[in-house]
């Protein structure tokens, strides 16, 4: 009897509330909840906290957004996965005598609850400038709960996202199903637990971009801006705006590059695994080796012996890289960059190896995967190949060298003709009656080759700059 008295005054105090217009508050108490008529403000009323109802939809939810822009920007949402009828104005987020806030439906079912321990139920929730919405308890002053630490699809100014390293706890960002449905949607944006750790987009649990302050419904992390109060948001940066910025577009072994067509080849000694799928565009089947190292023709996939690796296999440094995914970090007090390429030499699994000043060392393991080639940026990217790769550089390099050899030829001896103007027989490249300083050329030619040959006999190391044994790497966003 006395429960039904109660509930009886509460629904008299509901619908006594919602005739009273629309009006702001500062704070929710266990004696005074927030209601549909009703906003929860911050101090400088830079945000605002109430019940909303997305564009032709049926249901509403409790979500922040900017106060005084139009058209607003939803930033947090409450009830994400359990929404209300728009038509339900008995609806109500109050403290409940636990301490923890509810959002309960006009039947007083509870939807949604902050769920945290509260030591006394004398707590109250505030709105702060930041867009931080707290649950504070009063005694103590202590911080129970706060919406920065369950972000939904937009990172805020002083908002973290990442991995507690010692609670396992993992904040991402997790788009909007729909335009018009707050729900959580297939995309999410955070950060690996990895050394060191990468930014991602995800497509469900699949990879779908590595970033180099939001997720929109379509995958993409987007921050916004506003010129003003009024007005349109506008984009100031977006990701991904490109096919090469999706992951492994160009498969394991494939290379992405925006500035030639197509954009996707294979790293130098690897070939399509399939030329039908490459020719039509598809190249997510990626590359495969040409020419096998030494320790995969013996079935061996251990380490080489000194001798047979140097002979063998050598790195080839490609710069302005975007460097692959699946790296493995060498935490080695002793790990500069010839060390690095040592540690790499003496594994055959191991196909690439980096060194960046702030990171330190990294190798890769088997396929290298969401590889792209930068303009002015990137970092370095040495490429482990097979002897026979190196004599076709070799090549390579002769025939390169012998084409600016015969251009010259021809530019310097085009000139030399008979007083009939016609060209001689050295004008025709029969150098048997060439100036004698075409003979120079050639020669100077010639030695040029035998140098690089000497030069490339021997084993390749990257630079090694002094490694700085109290310098850690440092990484933002993990907290």
């Amino acid at each position: 009897m006395i429960n039904a008295v109660y509930y009886s005054s509460f629904l008299l105090f509901i619908l006594f509330r919602s005739l009273i217009p629309s009006a702001a508050v500062y704070s929710i108490s266990l004696s005074e909840p927030l209601f549909p008529n009703q906003t929860l403000i911050s101090s400088s009323q830079i945000f605002e906290l109430g019940f909303f109802t997305p564009n032709g939809s049926s249901y509403q939810h409790v979500g922040l957004w900017y106060k005084n822009f139009t058209p607003s920007k939803i930033v947090w949402v409450a009830n994400r996965d359990r929404p209300l009828p728009s038509k339900d104005q008995l609806a109500s987020l109050a403290i409940g005598t636990d301490g923890n806030l509810r959002l309960l439906d006009g039947a007083q079912n509870m939807v949604w609850s902050t769920n945290v321990s509260v030591k006394s139920n004398g707590s109250t929730a505030v709105l702060l400038d930041t867009g931080n919405f707290l649950l504070r308890d009063v005694e103590s002053g202590n911080i129970v709960w706060q919406s920065f630490d369950h972000p939904t699809d937009t990172l805020l100014p002083d908002m973290k996202i990442g991995i507690n390293v010692k609670t396992g706890e993992k904040r991402d960002l997790i788009s909007w199903k729909t335009d018009t449905d707050p729900s959580p949607g297939i995309y999410s944006f955070g950060i690996t637990s990895e050394i060191p750790p990468q930014l991602f987009i995800w497509n469900g649990s699949s990879p779908y971009r590595r970033v180099a302050n939001g997720t929109n419904r379509e995958g993409s992390f987007e921050s916004v801006k506003r010129a003003s109060q009024e007005g349109e948001w506008y984009k100031g940066w977006e990701a991904p705006t490109d096919r090469c910025e999706i992951y492994g577009t160009c498969g394991p072994f494939g290379i992405c590059d925006l500035s030639v067509s197509p954009i996707c080849k294979c790293l130098k000694g690897f070939e399509p695994k399939s030329e039908g799928e490459w020719k039509r565009g598809n190249w997510t089947s990626g590359c495969r080796r040409k020419k096998e190292l030494v320790c995969e023709k013996d079935g061996n996939t251990g380490a080489p012996s000194s001798t047979e690796a140097k002979e063998t296999d050598y790195f080839l440094k490609l710069s302005q890289m975007k460097l692959p995914d699946d790296s493995i970090y060498l935490p080695y007090a002793d790990a500069d960059a010839g060390n690095c390429q040592r540690q790499c030499l003496n594994n055959c699994s191991c196909t690439a190896y980096a060194y960046v000043d702030t990171i330190g060392c990294m190798i890769w393991l088997d396929e290298l995967i969401d590889v792209q080639s930068f303009n002015g940026s990137g970092e370095d990217l040495f490429l482990r190949l097979a002897s026979a790769e190196r004599g076709r550089e070799l090549i390579k390099q002769v025939c390169h060298l012998t084409s600016c050899v015969v251009f010259y030829v021809a530019q310097h001896t085009g000139r030399i003709r008979n007083n009939s103007g016609e060209m001689t027989s050295c004008g025709a490249l029969r150098f048997g009656n060439c100036p004698p300083e075409l003979g120079l050329i050639i020669a100077d030619a010639l030695r040029t080759l035998v140098t690089s040959k000497e030069r490339w006999s021997s084993p390749t190391y990257a630079p090694s700059p002094p490694f700085l044994s109290d310098q850690r790497p440092s990484f933002p966003f993990v907290f």
